[in-house]
């Protein structure tokens, strides 16, 4: 695949690549080596994974200009039982600095996400902007957020599912949190954020945030579904 060709399609399955999804061998490497191609080109580059069960030990990163499309069946399992993110986005440069290099212009397509029962979230979003996230299903995990979003603007959550979520023993919830989609600031807030056709299942709360030195801005939530909800559908200052 030449990094020189307009949007540049890569299948993970491909012998270069090696993701296999028809055994329980880890992915991520295999994965991770078709994103990294966003980060050496100024073209999009499309990630598909086929149909099959995919596993993560670790996470993966997303670049700049990256379209990664779960067709339908794909299904990408952590594996790992500690503190590991199963997307987030990365540093164009590389340099990883924080609040000035993070990757923005970011589309992820369906699939669904298991988060193997562990306590942590599963989609981490940091510093930047022009997010899309469609038709992804997120469930199986506990004390923690499906997603969560940190100064990011210009974000489209649509058609996505929200399940499997399990309660921690004795947490006053209220105080603590746990929104599905969490909305979190650092030196600025959340700006233009859609939430639209989604839909919550036993979650503790739907959207929001738990803190409340700043307000995030411009929300809008427009058909979304909440079906047997242990606190809230919505958690907002």
């Amino acid at each position: 695949v030449s990094a020189a060709c307009a949007d540049v399609e890569i299948d993970v399955t491909d012998a270069e690549y090696g993701a296999v999804g028809t055994d329980a061998l880890d992915d991520q490497a295999g994965i991770q080596k078709a994103l990294n191609l966003a980060a050496e080109t100024e073209e999009t580059v499309v990630v598909k994974i086929p149909k099959g069960d995919y596993y993560l030990k670790s996470g993966l990163t997303l670049y700049s200009g990256t379209k990664l499309v779960c067709e339908s069946g794909a299904v990408m399992h952590r594996t790992d039982t500690g503190s590991t993110l199963m997307l987030t986005n990365g540093s164009d440069t590389g340099d990883n600095v924080g609040l000035t290099d993070r990757s923005g212009n970011i589309t992820v397509q369906g699939g669904t996400w298991d988060g193997n029962g562990v306590a942590f979230n599963l989609i981490n979003l940091y510093y930047a902007g022009d997010f899309q996230l469609d038709g992804l299903t997120l469930q199986n995990i506990k004390y923690s957020h499906f997603m969560e979003l940190t100064d990011v603007k210009n974000c489209i959550i649509k058609n996505c599912t929200f399940k499997d979520y399990e309660a921690e023993p004795g947490l006053d919830q209220d105080n603590y949190g746990f929104e599905a989609i969490q909305m979190e600031f650092g030196d600025a807030v959340c700006e233009n954020i859609t939430v639209t056709g989604c839909t919550f299942q036993g979650c503790y709360s739907g959207v929001g945030t738990h803190k409340t030195e700043k307000s995030n801005r411009n929300y809008i939530f427009t058909n979304n579904t909440f079906k047997d909800m242990k606190g809230t559908c919505f958690n907002l200052d």
